[in-house]
């Protein structure tokens, strides 16, 4: 078992599968270095009601397994191997409970309240005349 702390960066939403039986998918970012990482964890079990429970920027501990499996279209397809990080364990280390919860659209339209540009966009100054004619750069046209 391996185990990492992240925040929680998108919810996937709730899975059923067989008898009654359900999983959800969650998304946590982490410093990996210098630059901001992801990896999405599959929970089954006790820990659905759990993760459902979680919040978008909630700082987490996850304890989880790497599991791999073989996909092929026919017996003489080499396949490819797909892995999935199954949580075990997962513990709130401080909570954004008090910040209002982001709608959930699906996997690819999350709505997130709390992005902020990190960018400053340059103004124009007054009586600044602004060239398109590249003369500081080596450019052919």
């Amino acid at each position: 078992m391996s185990k990492i702390r992240g925040t929680v960066f998108e919810l996937l939403g709730e899975k059923s599968y067989g008898d009654n039986k359900s999983l959800i998918e969650f998304v946590i970012s982490f410093q990996d270095g210098n630059r901001e990482s992801y990896a999405t964890f599959t929970a089954f079990g006790k820990l659905v009601q759990e993760v459902s429970s979680l919040r978008i920027g909630d700082d987490v501990s996850v304890t989880f397994t790497p599991s791999s499996r073989k996909w092929s279209k026919s017996a003489d397809d080499p396949g490819r191997w797909f892995t999935s990080l199954v949580a075990s364990e997962v513990s709130i280390q401080a909570s954004m409970k008090s910040k209002s919860e982001p709608i959930q659209k699906d996997m690819f339209n999350t709505v997130r309240d709390d992005f902020e540009p990190d960018v400053t966009i340059p103004q124009k100054k007054e009586n600044e005349i602004v060239s398109d004619t590249g003369a500081d750069d080596d450019l052919p046209f």
